[in-house]
């Protein structure tokens, strides 16, 4: 048997729980989540040998969430988070120790001096035992101070907005030296505006430019 479920989703009124269900050799749509039927599925070769990855097709923003493999005879569990962002930017290349531009910019150029402005990696798997949940704060503006307390260690001083651009919408956000490390999927938001962008960073060593 193998069980893919979603953890934040509750059972629906048929009682369906599941995003994907195999179980004696057999796909039990009767139990999985309506949504998830015609778009979920294994590799049965990948099965063979092993491996439960789950595809989904043609994602929407309401599949972000974590989600769950279970083998209950092996008691093998493994969690995944699923990001699902309207990019309005293209990915952002740049070769180890480069300095790179994050854009996040609103539409208007309104006053941002007194908001909030956070910047966080999403973390595409989720750790038990890590407190901050699926993100490292990279960047946090608050009081019209940056906020080194909570951000993540490897980026405070290698990190900063423009202090002319807060003043006309624009929290664009400067990474200085990047490395292989910063490689991914960084989010920008507004709280006060629940403004959200997201952008993704590719950090490669044999880049062709």
């Amino acid at each position: 048997m193998v069980e893919w479920t979603k953890l934040e989703v509750e059972p629906d009124p048929a009682e369906r729980r599941f995003v994907y269900l195999y179980h004696n050799r057999t796909t039990k749509t009767k139990f999985m989540l309506e949504t998830f039927i015609q778009r979920a599925s294994l590799n049965p070769d990948g099965l063979k040998r092993g491996d439960v990855t789950l595809k989904i097709r043609k994602v929407t923003l309401q599949d972000e969430g974590t989600y769950r493999c279970f083998i209950p005879g092996l008691n093998h569990r493994e969690t995944v988070h699923l990001v699902v962002a309207e990019q309005k930017h293209k990915p952002i290349i740049a070769a180890p120790g480069d300095d790179v531009i994050l854009p996040c910019r609103l539409d208007s150029e309104e006053d941002l001096q007194y908001y909030t402005v956070e910047w966080s990696k999403l973390k595409m798997e989720s750790d038990p035992a890590d407190t901050d949940g699926h993100k490292d704060v990279v960047y946090l503006y608050r009081s019209r101070t940056t906020k080194t307390k909570f951000m993540k260690p490897s980026f405070i001083q290698r990190v900063s907005l423009n202090p002319d651009g807060l003043k006309r919408g624009d929290v664009t956000l400067k990474i200085r030296k990047v490395t292989l490390q910063d490689e991914g999927t960084y989010r920008c938001f507004i709280p006060g505006l629940n403004h959200r962008e997201t952008v993704h960073l590719v950090v490669g060593e044999f880049l062709c430019r």
